[in-house]
């Protein structure tokens, strides 16, 4: 009742376990976190309680997170860690080397709880947060190891433009008593130029690495080396020795048109959405960002 009855402008939960969604290991999780995760979440925003952030620690980034995108009132979640941590990156599917960036990230039991947390990660460089407040707004800076505010070099900020007000700088978290109706808007309106033929700008060679469970696979999106990338087309060819796979992932939403060589694989998804691709069938798919879905290779033996 406390946070409910609170006339301060904002309300600081400190917790020592992030409530952003991600892949953890179970003893980074108790009996019953779900459920009262959600209870506290539906809290907060059954009650209209306004500007509720969280601080949390214990982790190995500095991560600038919107806890319920697309909900009001707007819960935020900032975590900050000693070091920027490669094996933090690994469950992110992020390159060593690249600093800050925005992520997509869909915890593993997203597939029951249907949310999702947006967040804003440095597992680069050593970095620590700083964070502000006054009467109207709130201030969170990553800083560097020699005191520099440390920025996004990708130039890409997702989801969170539409939450957030970015600068080069840090973000300004303001008070969340207006709908973010204008700037969704504004996006919806916004039509770029794709009738027109362009120039090869640039070659990168996609680096071969493991993917799933015994594919080697080339990548070449989400790197430093190809910022600003959309809209893109990627072919890529996925070339295996013998039966391999990918188990549940998430998705982030990218159109995939998927064509069988040789052999055979089952995919489904946690909606009940499953078949299986043979040689010579041709597959059209839209990966619903957040869905969890595997490709594995078909059970009769010829995958």
């Amino acid at each position: 009742m406390g946070l409910k009855n609170s006339d301060s402008t904002f309300k600081i939960i400190i917790t020592s376990v992030q409530i952003m969604e991600w892949y953890l290991a179970p003893g980074d999780r108790w009996e019953g976190y779900w459920k009262e995760r959600k209870e506290l979440l539906s809290f907060i925003e059954e009650e209209n309680i306004k500007n509720v952030v969280f601080l949390a620690g214990d982790i190995h980034a500095s991560i600038f997170s919107r806890i319920n995108p697309g909900r009001s009132p707007a819960i935020h979640e900032f975590s900050t860690g000693p070091i920027g941590s490669s094996t933090f990156g690994a469950f992110l599917s992020v390159y060593q080397g690249e600093a800050l960036r925005y992520l997509n990230s869909y915890g593993s039991n997203a597939h029951l709880t249907g949310e999702k947390a947006v967040m804003f990660s440095n597992i680069a460089v050593p970095n620590f947060m700083s964070v502000y407040y006054s009467d109207r707004s709130l201030t969170v800076r990553c800083i560097g190891p020699d005191g520099e505010i440390v920025t996004d070099p990708l130039g890409n900020y997702g989801d969170l433009s539409i939450h957030y007000s970015y600068n080069s700088a840090s973000f300004n978290v303001t008070l969340a008593t207006k709908s973010f109706a204008n700037s969704i808007e504004a996006i919806n309106n916004f039509h770029p130029k794709h009738d027109c033929f362009r120039d090869v700008k640039r070659v990168v060679i996609a680096r071969e690495q493991s993917e799933g469970v015994g594919a080697r696979v080339r990548k070449s999106i989400g790197s430093t080396e190809l910022p600003n990338l959309d809209p893109f087309l990627l072919l890529d060819e996925f070339n295996v020795t013998k039966p391999a796979g990918f188990p549940d992932h998430r998705h982030g939403g990218m159109k995939t048109v998927t064509y069988m060589l040789e052999g055979a694989f089952h995919h489904e998804d946690n909606k009940g959405h499953a078949g299986t691709i043979g040689v010579g069938d041709l597959q059209w798919m839209t990966a619903g960002r957040g869905i969890v879905h595997s490709e594995m290779p078909a059970t009769d033996g010829k995958g």
